[in-house]
């Protein structure tokens, strides 16, 4: 069986809809996808029990749920946990997990490297690499969500990268953060260097 190429973290429910073989009820079997990935933060396709058997199977060889892979876990004293993820081209980027007495937030990266070169970040020091696509960005906050029982309510686009140097991911991913995975767009915080040449 070939490895899957195309990941489900990052589609919309439309693109999840072409995604799928061709059936009758491809639009809410898409709305039943989308609630367990963005929803539940479901990671294995055998856990979505509404799903007849025969499409999980079909999904499993086509697709993968989250497309990126651990390479580093750490968890500091004071509840921080901090992730070195990739998508298998070892190219890592990172994000944490912060915990709040009143609520818990999240700090996830755009690009792997960045192009800004600012003298107070070390993240600039090895250079530009690659823009993330709405997939890998979102699928930070799910691995993230996979590791504590309390919601993460709060998101800040503050890892590596400079966000609006890749817009159009960027947008695509606060879109599904807020439609499908239902944090409130004030709780979502794009920070920037705020100066281009």
């Amino acid at each position: 069986m070939a490895e899957p190429t195309l990941s489900l973290v990052g589609m919309t429910r439309d693109e999840i809809i072409a995604s799928l073989p061709e059936r009758p009820d491809a639009k809410m079997r898409a709305a039943q996808i989308a609630h367990h990935i963005y929803g539940r933060a479901v990671a294995d396709f055998d856990k979505m029990q509404d799903l007849p058997k025969d499409l999980r199977i079909q999904l499993a060889e086509k697709v993968a749920i989250n497309p990126l892979i651990v390479a580093s876990h750490r968890k500091s004293s004071d509840g921080v946990e901090k992730l070195l993820v990739h998508i298998g081209d070892n190219q890592v980027f990172e994000c944490v997990l912060l915990p709040y007495e009143d609520r818990v937030s999240c700090c996830i990266s755009s690009q792997v490297g960045c192009p800004m070169g600012c003298r107070f970040c070390a993240t600039g020091l090895g250079g530009f690499d690659r823009n993330l696509n709405a997939g890998e960005i979102v699928g930070q906050y799910l691995l993230l969500q996979g590791l504590t029982e309390r919601r993460i309510s709060h998101v800040v686009f503050m890892g590596m990268g400079e966000p609006l140097l890749n817009l159009p991911n960027v947008l695509k991913s606060l879109k599904l953060l807020h439609e499908e995975i239902g944090l409130s767009n004030r709780h979502l915080t794009v920070s920037t260097v705020g100066s281009f040449s």
